[in-house]
């Protein structure tokens, strides 16, 4: 449905294309998140590409077309971070210490290795801003 929606926008081609690659994890706001955190997770600093995804801090159905294109509104992060993230499970405050829901059990936690985790690097004012949306709006308690 996201990408239909694309397709009907009245934007160009090119805007088109990269909102396309955006959604579907290529093209440049991977790169970019990427190159930001150096090819590594955010939290745990892997390397392994495959299993990196560039998720988006504020939502892509919550977000305009530059929010989507944003790389300041994106982590890399490895797969069962990048779900525990979009389910809203964990979350960072805008200082990048990461929060886990209570919704997580001890055993779950242990398994996640989310306890006392923080982003190997500090938020910038606009990375932070997207993280209190995905703060207020997306974790659940």
């Amino acid at each position: 449905e996201d990408l239909r929606a694309i397709f009907r926008q009245k934007t160009g081609p090119t805007v088109k294309q990269a909102l396309v690659n955006a959604r579907v994890g290529q093209g440049c706001f991977r790169t970019n998140v990427l190159e930001f955190w150096d090819h590594r997770c955010a939290v745990t600093g892997s390397a392994a590409s495959d299993v990196i995804r560039a998720s988006h801090i504020k939502p892509w159905r919550h977000s305009d077309n530059s929010e989507r294109l944003d790389p300041q509104n994106g982590l890399p992060l490895t797969a069962n971070l990048d779900a525990l993230f979009d389910a809203g499970l964990i979350s960072f405050e805008p200082s990048g210490n990461m929060i886990v829901s209570s919704r997580l059990d001890a055993s779950d936690r242990v398994v996640f290795s989310v306890e006392n985790r923080v982003l190997r690097k500090t938020p910038s004012e606009s990375m932070s801003k997207y993280l209190e949306f995905h703060l207020v709006s997306v974790f659940r308690q």
